[in-house]
């Protein structure tokens, strides 16, 4: 079903073009001035439905706030291909570079399938930061542990190899899991942030598992990593300890 925005939302919902010919739904907060921009990759079984809070919390806060459908999610056309969701990845990301933000702006997260996305976006553009939310090793690995998070379309002939990508990332890394996750074990983003050239801080929040992590402890971890990156965003400092 179309995604409606409730009335009265600071984020709108925007149309973004592919380099391939898609034309993708997202949801799109814009930042003030000195503030960032989370450019954000969504989970195999979140609906778009499902940011309009998110990204109004932030909008609200003049944080920007922009999660693109990849084809075949939530109204954006087309069928789910790892090559196809990583080309809307880019063209994400392309988009914000256009309407004029700069790399030292964006920071890049994603979370689940979202956050093998975000790496591989990370791995070919600079930005601020890279935040990872339960990601997996890589898509090879979870077919070995028949774990069922991605759809078969995603995994037939597709790796994921986000364990390959994370060498190329070249900006700081924050990784959260929780220690509950029994569709993507922490043991993943363990073994993971072997991988990473860049330094990386990695919390497991007790209790939690794959389906209650995006919750208000996240996002509080999220302020208090991105804070020191924009000294001149108050209210992103004031989110911050």
């Amino acid at each position: 079903s179309p995604l409606e925005m409730p009335t009265g939302s600071i984020a709108e919902k925007i149309e973004i073009q592919t380099s391939d010919g898609e034309t993708l739904v997202a949801i799109h907060a814009k930042a003030h001035e000195g503030c960032p921009t989370f450019l954000n990759f969504h989970g195999n079984a979140q609906h778009l439905r499902g940011m309009v809070s998110i990204s109004n919390y932030y909008g609200s806060k003049g944080i920007g706030f922009l999660t693109p459908a990849y084809r075949g999610y939530s109204g954006s056309p087309g069928r789910p291909t790892e090559s196809g969701v990583r080309i809307d990845g880019m063209a994400a990301f392309d988009f914000l570079e256009s309407g004029g933000l700069a790399a030292s702006d964006i920071i890049i997260r994603g979370f689940s399938l979202g956050s093998s996305v975000a790496i591989g976006v990370a791995a070919e553009r600079d930005s601020t930061a890279l935040i990872l939310g339960a990601p997996f090793e890589s898509g090879t690995r979870m077919g070995q542990e028949m774990m069922p998070v991605l759809p078969m379309s995603l995994i037939a002939g597709n790796a994921f190899r986000s364990d390959r990508l994370a060498s190329k990332v070249n900006e700081p890394v924050l990784i959260i899991h929780g220690d509950s996750d029994r569709l993507i074990p922490a043991k993943h983003s363990a073994d993971l942030a072997e991988n990473f050239s860049q330094p990386v801080q990695r919390f497991v929040l007790e209790g939690y598992g794959h389906n209650n992590l995006l919750n208000a402890e996240f996002e509080q971890i999220v302020a208090n990593f991105s804070a020191p990156f924009f000294p001149n965003c108050p209210s992103l400092q004031e989110l911050a300890p």
